[in-house]
C-alpha cells in the first residue's frame, strides 16, 4: 500500500454530503487536529495511520477537535444547493448542534505535483480526505446522519438475509469545461470518439493513477454524448466503502481538473440540448419502489430535466435486459444489475440506504417481477395508448378491456412529491421524521427552482447556469 508522509502544516478535510447532495466539509490542520504528533507523520491508504512505524490509537493524543467533533448547526444538512437557507417546516433547525466525528479508519491521502507560477517552480502537495459520521453532543447515534442510516441498513439487510452483503461500483459521468471559457473540453466530438479521449489523455491516464493510489480502481474510461462529457466505471465495493468513495472520487476530479485549466461539473443537466449526467449504480427487488426511491436518487429539479425518454436514462416503469431505456438494467453476461434514476444530486448514502431497504422488502414480501421489456418503453407506451383509443366504441366505453399501460416515471419533482403512495420503504427505513425533512428539502429545492424559471420567462438555461458548479 502507497506511504505519504503528512506534515504538521497539512490541511485535512472532514468532509459530510447533504441531502441535497452537496458535499461540504470544515478544513482543518493536521496541527490542531492531532495535538500531540510529531513534526512529520506517515498515512498509508487503507486508513491506518502510522506514527514511528507504531499503530496509533485514533483518539489518544487528539485535540478537543478531534475528541469531541467539529459543532455544526442541524441546518447545515439541508441547506440549499444555490442559497445558504433552509425548510423552516422540518425537524433541524439553527438552535441546535451536531458534531461531526472524522471516520478515521477511511482517512484517505494523495499526492500532486502542484504548480506554483509565481515562483517558476512546482511542489509535491497532500491533499487528505476524511468522511464523517455527524452525531449528537454526547457521541451518540443521530438518526438523520446519512452514514448511519446506510450503515443500519445494512446490518438489517444481513440479519435478515443470513449475511448477505451487497455490492456496489459506480459510474461516474462528468463534464470538463476550459477554466477560462467555459467552453466544453472536446465539445465538437462525439460519443467514445477517440480524439475525444486524446485531447485529454494526459489528465485521464494521470487521474486513474490517483484513483488507484487511494484504492478505487477504474475499469474504463469514455467519452459520452454530451460536449466535454466523459464516464468513468469504477469497480464495485462493498455498498459502504463505495458511498465513502464517491466524495473523494469527485473531489480528485475537481482537485485535477484544475491543476490541467479546467472545471469539472458532475450537474445532472447542464443544457436543455444536450445529455445529462447521470450517476448509475451497479449492484446485486426494487422494482415496484422506484418512483418512492427516486425521493432520494433523482433529488434536483434538474434530474428530471435529464430523464427523458430516448436519452438511454430510464424514464418509465420497466426493467430489461441490456435495455438501456429502461431504468433497472440487467446484464445477461454479467451478475450485476443497473440503477440508471440517479445522478449526483443524491446523497449516496441515503441512495444505497433506499435501494437496500427496498430490495429487502422485495425479498421479504416475494415481490414478482413483471415481464421484461425488450423494445423502447416509449413506443411500447405510445402503441398502447393508441389501442387504448381504439377499443372504445362510439358510445366511448371500451368495448372491450383496455390493454395494461406502461407507466411513466415522475416527470416533475412536483408529481413525484404529490404521489398518492407517500413513502412508505423510506419511513420504514429512515424513520417519518427522516423522510419528512427530506420531503421539506425537496419541496423548497423544488419552490425556488420553479421561481427561478418563471423568473426569466419559463427558460430552464438560467436554472442549468445556477446549478452547474454546484456539484
Amino acid at each position: 500500500m502507497q506511504r505519504f508522509t503528512i506534515y504538521e502544516d497539512v490541511f485535512i478535510r472532514v468532509c459530510w454530503t447533504d441531502y441535497s447532495g452537496l458535499q461540504r466539509a470544515r478544513v482543518v490542520s493536521a496541527r490542531q487536529l492531532l495535538q500531540s504528533m510529531p513534526a512529520r507523520a506517515t498515512i498509508m491508504n487503507n486508513g491506518i495511520r502510522l506514527y514511528e512505524q507504531k499503530d496509533y490509537d485514533a483518539v489518544d493524543g487528539l485535540s478537543s477537535v478531534g475528541k469531541y467533533g467539529i459543532g455544526i448547526t442541524e441546518a447545515c444538512l439541508v441547506l440549499m444547493p444555490t442559497a445558504d437557507c433552509f425548510p423552516k417546516n422540518c425537524a433541524l433547525g439553527s438552535t441546535r448542534e451536531v458534531r461531526i466525528f472524522p471516520d478515521w479508519k477511511k482517512l484517505k491521502a494523495f499526492e500532486l505535483n502542484v504548480p506554483l507560477p509565481f515562483l517558476g517552480q512546482s511542489k509535491e502537495q497532500s491533499f487528505c480526505y476524511v468522511p464523517s459520521f455527524l452525531r449528537q453532543n454526547d457521541g451518540s447515534d443521530w438518526p438523520f446522519c446519512p452514514r448511519t442510516i446506510l450503515h443500519k441498513t445494512l446490518n438489517k439487510f444481513r440479519e435478515q438475509t443470513g449475511g448477505l452483503e451487497v455490492m456496489i461500483g459506480m459510474e461516474y459521468e462528468f463534464v470538463l469545461v476550459d477554466a477560462q471559457t467555459k467552453a466544453p473540453i472536446a465539445g465538437d466530438q462525439t460519443y467514445s470518439s477517440l480524439l475525444k479521449y486524446d485531447r485529454i489523455a494526459p489528465f485521464l491516464e494521470r487521474l486513474e493513477r490517483v484513483l488507484h493510489s487511494v484504492g478505487v480502481h477504474t475499469e474504463q474510461i469514455h467519452g459520452e454524448s454530451a460536449p466535454g462529457q466523459f464516464e468513468l466505471p469504477v469497480r464495485f465495493k462493498a455498498a459502504s466503502d463505495t458511498a465513502d468513495d464517491v466524495g473523494l472520487v469527485r473531489q480528485i476530479i475537481h482537485v485535477l481538473a484544475q491543476l490541467y485549466g479546467m472545471e469539472a461539473s458532475f450537474c445532472p443537466k447542464l443544457k436543455s440540448s444536450a445529455p445529462g449526467s447521470g450517476f448509475h449504480c451497479h449492484f446485486t427487488g426494487i422494482f415496484h419502489r422506484l418512483p418512492e426511491i427516486m425521493l432520494i436518487t433523482s433529488a434536483s429539479p434538474l434530474s428530471f430535466q435529464r430523464v427523458q425518454p430516448g436519452t438511454w436514462t430510464g424514464a418509465y416503469m420497466v426493467w430489461g435486459y441490456e435495455n438501456r431505456e429502461c431504468p433497472l438494467r440487467v446484464l445477461r453476461l454479467g451478475q450485476n444489475f443497473e440503477l440508471k434514476v440517479m445522478d449526483s444530486s443524491a446523497n449516496t448514502h441515503l441512495a444505497f440506504a433506499a435501494i437496500v431497504a427496498a430490495g429487502l422488502q422485495g425479498i421479504l414480501n416475494r415481490e414478482v417481477l413483471p415481464e421484461a421489456t425488450d423494445g423502447d418503453p416509449h413506443q411500447i407506451y405510445i402503441s398502447q395508448v393508441k389501442a387504448q383509443k381504439a377499443s372504445k366504441g362510439a358510445s366511448g366505453e371500451p368495448s372491450e378491456p383496455p390493454p395494461v399501460l406502461v407507466k411513466r416515471l415522475p416527470q416533475t419533482l412536483d408529481e413525484l412529491l404529490a404521489g398518492a403512495g407517500g413513502f412508505p420503504c423510506l419511513s420504514q427505513a429512515f424513520g417519518q421524521e427522516v423522510v419528512d425533512t427530506i420531503v421539506a428539502t425537496r419541496t423548497m429545492e423544488n419552490q425556488m427552482a420553479r421561481e427561478s424559471v418563471m423568473k426569466h420567462s419559463s427558460d430552464w438555461e438560467s436554472l442549468f447556469d445556477a446549478y452547474r458548479f454546484r456539484y
